[in-house]
């Protein structure tokens, strides 16, 4: 039988690597969140400028969006810390797989990704700030990740993809942007002086949280937490799947509505702040007239 040209051609491989890929959860997550991370990309992009130099001669405006955030982190990471105790102590019956689920979630983070602890040194250092219009949205924020968290242990996992990627993407660029701005920017407000301005740009206090112990910054602990993402991933069961992809869609969410509501705190500061200017004004020129108007009655 005669050879053809298509008996040359060679046949084509299958990429099972590829399919399986993007069936992987990380990438279930990025797919369905890729709008809503577009649009907090560009809410933080426009206005991360408003809280630097030279729109900004102090770290207030700063302190405010992290702390917003810092809620997040904050709640997550302790019903993390909740779940790992509970699994090391055994405290609840579970069925098998929802042991060997909760096992594998409480060992996900490696040591030293956890940022709390960073996070709440950096709020001590930043200037205090009137937060009274945003209690009652960190609490319902907080009670929802609690609640999250105790009724699908699972979902920890949505946190802990967008949250820590979050870090080490965008994380990285906010990062440089924050440390371009003089030291005395973020020393001012203390009394730390010129032993804080020491401090390398990438390790000053207020955004140390963006940063990680160790000569490789945090890389070494990202791809062991994509390594033991990824051994786990079997585990999961549809349902158990679609639970993390809709919490990780509903805390973006979180974030844009943040970023928002941050956007109305600060205008109603600004407003505020020019009624005080105002009034200040009109006091003085209140008492010039007073002591004018006396000292003309004293003649």
């Amino acid at each position: 039988m005669a050879t053809t040209a298509t008996d040359l051609l060679p046949t084509p491989s299958v990429t099972p690597p590829l399919q399986a890929e993007a069936q992987m959860l990380p990438a279930q997550i990025n797919t369905a969140t890729r709008k809503q991370h577009t649009e907090l990309n560009r809410l933080i992009i426009e206005r991360l400028p408003l809280a630097l130099p030279p729109r900004a001669t102090n770290p207030k405006a700063y302190a405010l969006g992290i702390a917003a955030f810092a809620q997040i982190f904050l709640a997550f990471e302790q019903a993390f810390d909740d779940l790992q105790h509970e699994s090391h102590e055994a405290l609840t019956p579970d069925e098998p797989h929802q042991r060997e689920l909760k096992a594998w979630i409480s060992d996900l983070r490696p040591a030293g990704l956890k940022r709390s602890p960073r996070l709440k040194r950096d709020l001590q250092y930043l200037p205090e700030l009137d937060r009274a219009n945003f209690s009652q949205f960190d609490d319902e924020t907080q009670e929802r990740i609690r609640s999250l968290a105790a009724a699908k242990p699972h979902t920890l996992v949505a946190y802990t993809w967008v949250m820590y990627m979050a870090i080490f993407s965008g994380g990285r660029w906010i990062r440089e942007q924050l440390a371009s701005a003089k030291p005395e920017f973020w020393t001012a407000h203390t009394n730390a002086g010129p032993a804080m301005a020491e401090k390398t740009p990438l390790g000053m206090p207020g955004f140390s949280f963006l940063s990680f112990d160790g000569e490789e910054d945090g890389e070494d602990l990202k791809t062991e937490y994509k390594r033991r993402l990824a051994e786990g991933d079997d585990l999961l069961n549809v349902q158990e799947r679609q639970d993390i992809v809709e919490a990780s869609q509903e805390l973006f969410e979180i974030c844009i509505s943040i970023v928002k509501k941050l956007d109305l705190e600060i205008r109603r500061q600004e407003i505020a702040s020019r009624l005080m200017s105002a009034g200040l004004v009109v006091f003085v020129v209140i008492c010039a007239w007073v002591w004018y108007r006396l000292r003309g009655w004293a003649s």
